[in-house]
């Protein structure tokens, strides 16, 4: 017999946990500089940043979205104004 939760994806704050990935992404390719190229651990940090991406593509349907340059209101703005 399966047991029910009150558990829900609607509780997750995507924010947060975005904001908490991105950090752990950005660790694992910081390391991955001095990683052996083609070893087990590169590769091994390579699995960890695609399942990022694919959590990214879950929680705000873009699994690019860590790609992309961080941007702020400012700098968005002035692209909007022309200035």
């Amino acid at each position: 017999m399966v047991r029910r939760t009150a558990r829900s994806d609607a509780y997750v704050d995507k924010d947060r946990l975005l904001g908490e990935l991105r950090a752990c992404r950005a660790a694992v390719i910081r390391e991955q500089a001095r990683m052996r190229v083609g070893g087990p651990l590169y590769y091994s940090g390579q699995t960890v940043v695609a399942a990022i991406d694919g959590l990214a593509l879950m929680l705000a349907g873009n699994g690019q979205y860590f790609w992309e340059p961080m941007r702020t209101g400012q700098s968005d703005k002035s692209a909007e104004s022309g200035n």
